[in-house]
């Protein structure tokens, strides 16, 4: 072979033809001179195919060339990514995106210590993510998105501290988020469409982050105040997760999409300070119930029939939920690689004819290079049927450079997948002609109908230009499977059920609010008190008459709500609850038991019938089946002194009534039946 000796890779790229069954290689041929089956022409009307190598000849005084770059993008290669690649010490850049590559990714890809940039995009590698992976230390690009990989992500990510974008979207992983405290520099992150759970760790110190998608997770826990707090330069998208409800902001700009992102199951979407309940009140006392739904995605107001196609023009966004009117919205997640984050990328407009009696829907389609939602809301509960239109608008045939490329997503229906790889030109035999698609029975119960549609990526990506993939529809039409109620009979049932229902909201929200209110300031009042050691208590008609020196005018300080408000001098020593004992006893008595009989007869005296012991009880309690400090309820009770004041004024008008009285003892069968009694 005439090879020229100063390309140093020669032997290494034609044993990694060999691996990967390449023939259009001419190893006849220096690499390096720009020869056009080692480096894909710069040209329009090709398919998404690429074959380059990028040389460097600066090596030892300009006598040796290596390959910093290889791009086998869209080279339908089968296998596994080659051994011989390992070898190759100065590879930076290094895309295999959409072939047919499977098994594991190899742990050998980890020796490369130069790379920079790694895609395996859009292949069927399967297993864990190597570990190896973790001492590329000079990684800034690691691209994984749509494959079969699974398992917990390694811990040795972390050691890629240069790391500027993660994709690792559209994948089978599990375990917990990594820590991205590890990746200071990180600015674009995807995990969306995996199974993730647990909660969202502190992004805070990330200063250089502007797009992240954890869209279609299982993450739990309060939604973090730094994303709350974030502003709309960045692109942050939580939808489809099972976040506390409680945790959500109030209001939220339109580059945070929170659709469906909580656990509560709740229709409950919020957008620039506005409420949407799944109530869907027009106004305070009506409500609106809808039997149809028709919207010309990314088009004008269009009449079909008895049809009307309302419009549907509001610009897509990497990250944003819009409720376009009363009951329907959409939500959009994602962007589109290579191409800036203008909003046109996310709307098609149609520029050749479509023949078809509904040609009108076909000249604008909506579009989304991740996911894409619409929902319908305050929908009657029943069946219906939904038509699905689509038709191929961006693509052309084989006359145009723009005939190369091929679009394919993922349909689903309230949840359930109805649509797979669907390929709208391979559909319709051509671009540019309709394919409706119609499915009855679809179940509205709750008054949501929800269509999404996933890029999962597959078919190409940058054919025929940079951008065009993802999904793509045109129009959207629901109609329901039963008979509207008449609008008499519509009008009482909404009259009544929604006041019903309005009132309900409105007096547990108020109840609500009035008992966390109230709770606040008793907690609060109550500590206040405690800090000012004030005692506090019931007392009786004739020690407020004493302590007020009998209403005395001079002891009058004004006039309150209820009546003149008086100024009392109140007891404050404490007293003991042995002074109650009869002192003609002395010292002749047992105090433990004296003190356990008047904490019985000071529980038997509870305000509360509810409070008090029943006679089995008070036997236990005084036969010494409990401790003394058991009997103790409320402190307040013992240490009063106006309490015991008031217990020895009772005592002394029990004494005074005894002479002149006789206290019958009821008998041993009347005793019996107090026993299950409170006294």
């Amino acid at each position: 072979m005439l090879i020229d000796s100063s390309f140093f890779e020669f032997d290494t790229f034609e044993a990694i033809a060999k691996e990967l069954g390449k023939t259009d290689w001419n190893f006849s041929l220096n690499p390096c001179d720009g020869n056009p089956n080692w480096s894909t022409p710069k040209r329009n009307d090709l398919p998404q195919y690429n074959n380059s190598l990028l040389c460097n000849c600066n090596f030892s005084n300009g006598t040796v060339c290596h390959v910093p770059q290889s791009d086998l993008t869209r080279n339908y290669l089968n296998g596994t990514i080659p051994r011989s690649w390992a070898s190759m010490k100065n590879l930076e850049y290094l895309s295999v995106t959409v072939n047919r590559l499977s098994n594991p990714i190899p742990t050998y890809l980890g020796r490369i210590k130069s790379l920079v940039y790694v895609s395996l995009e859009s292949n069927m590698f399967s297993g864990k993510v190597p570990a190896e992976l973790g001492k590329l230390e000079n990684l800034a690009n690691l691209v994984l998105n749509a494959n079969n990989l699974s398992g917990d992500l390694p811990i040795e990510l972390n050691n890629l501290t240069q790391l500027l974008e993660l994709r690792l979207s559209s994948n089978n992983f599990t375990g917990k988020l990594p820590n991205f405290q590890s990746w200071p520099s990180l600015q674009y992150l995807d995990l969306s469409f995996n199974r993730l759970e647990g909660k969202i760790p502190n992004f805070a110190g990330l200063d250089h982050m502007e797009t992240m998608y954890l869209t279609g997770n299982a993450l739990t826990g309060p939604i973090p105040d730094w994303i709350k707090n974030i502003d709309a330069r960045h692109e942050i998208d939580l939808s489809y997760n099972n976040l506390s409800q409680t945790s959500e902001p109030l209001d939220c700009h339109e580059t945070l999409n929170l659709y469906k992102s909580c656990d509560d199951g709740r229709q409950l979407f919020k957008m620039y300070n506005t409420f949407y309940f799944s109530f869907c009140f027009l106004s305070f006392w009506s409500v609106e119930e809808y039997y149809s739904l028709h919207v010309n995605c990314g088009g004008d107001r269009t009449t079909l029939g008895s049809r009307i196609f309302e419009a549907d023009q509001v610009s897509g966004g990497p990250a944003k939920f819009v409720p376009s009117v009363e009951n329907w919205g959409t939500s959009s997640t994602g962007d589109f690689m290579g191409l800036n984050g203008s909003m046109s990328n996310y709307l098609a407009k149609n520029v050749s004819v479509i023949r078809a009696n509904d040609s009108q829907l076909f000249t604008t389609a909506r579009l989304s290079p991740l996911s894409l939602t619409y929902y319908g809301r305050c929908l009657a509960k029943g069946n219906y049927t939904v038509t699905l239109y689509f038709a191929e608008i961006v693509l052309r045939d084989n006359r145009s450079y723009q005939s190369p490329g091929r679009r394919m997503f993922d349909v689903h229906i309230q949840g359930e997948q109805r649509l797979k790889d669907l390929d709208v030109e391979w559909e319709a035999q051509g671009v540019g002609k309709p394919v409706p698609k119609e499915y009855e029975g679809v179940v509205v119960d709750k008054g949501i109908l929800e269509i999404r549609f996933d890029y999962r990526g597959k078919g190409t990506t940058v054919a025929p230009r940079k951008g065009t993939y993802g999904a793509l529809i045109s129009a959207i039409s629901v109609e329901s499977e039963f008979s509207p109620p008449s609008k008499g009979k519509k009008k009482i049932y909404i009259a009544v059920g929604t006041s019903v229902a309005a009132s309900i909201i409105i007096l547990t929200s108020l109840g609500i609010i009035w008992r966390r209110w109230y709770r606040r300031n008793y907690i609060s009042r109550e500590k206040e008190l405690k800090g000012l050691d004030l005692r506090t208590g019931i007392f009786t008609y004739r020690q407020i008459q004493a302590a007020t020196e009998n209403f005395s005018a001079v002891n009058k300080i004004g006039e309150g709500g209820f009546g003149a408000v008086y100024k009392a001098l109140v007891l404050r020593t404490k007293g003991s609850l042995l002074e109650l004992v009869d002192p003609r006893l002395g010292s002749n008595f047992n105090e433990e038991e004296a003190l356990r009989m008047i904490k019985v007869a000071l529980m038997c005296t509870n305000p509360s019938p509810a409070l008090r012991p029943t006679m089995s009880s008070v036997v236990r309690l005084l036969e010494g089946h409990l401790g003394n400090d058991d009997l103790t309820s409320d402190p307040s009770v013992y240490d009063n002194g106006l309490k015991l004041q008031g217990l020895r004024d009772k005592y002394s008008e029990l004494q005074q009534s005894s002479s002149s009285q006789t206290v019958s003892t009821p008998s041993e069968k009347d005793s019996t039946s107090l026993s299950s009694t409170r006294i």
